[in-house]
């Protein structure tokens, strides 16, 4: 069985809202394909997880702020794991992410 951090990858926040993408997708992100990305939005004020969505227009409407550290990376799939049931992770996150994945050519 996948864990949330075998596929996700925080790539950005803001406040306490987190883009995550998978973890694959990320030799995308600096090409043409770049565009193709998904991402779930999380939201640990309101404990929500949002369906997928081109993560584009989320960077370029919003003042996310990108996630370098790794061990705040970790931090922040380690907090979303405290706040959410197995079920919800494996179901809205992980199988969203495995799903809008980019397909390798």
């Amino acid at each position: 069985m996948l864990s949330l951090s075998d596929i996700a990858y925080p790539i950005a926040e803001l406040g306490n809202e987190f883009l995550l993408i998978h973890n694959d997708d990320r030799n995308y992100l600096v090409t043409d394909r770049s565009l193709e990305i998904k991402c779930v939005l999380v939201n640990l004020d309101r404990l929500t997880i949002d369906d997928p969505f081109e993560i584009e227009l989320h960077l370029k409407f919003n003042p996310w702020e990108e996630i370098m550290d790794e061990n705040k990376q970790v931090y922040i799939l380690n907090f979303i794991q405290s706040k959410f049931s197995n079920l919800m992770i494996t179901e809205r996150i992980i199988a969203t992410l495995e799903k809008t994945k980019i397909k390798h050519p």
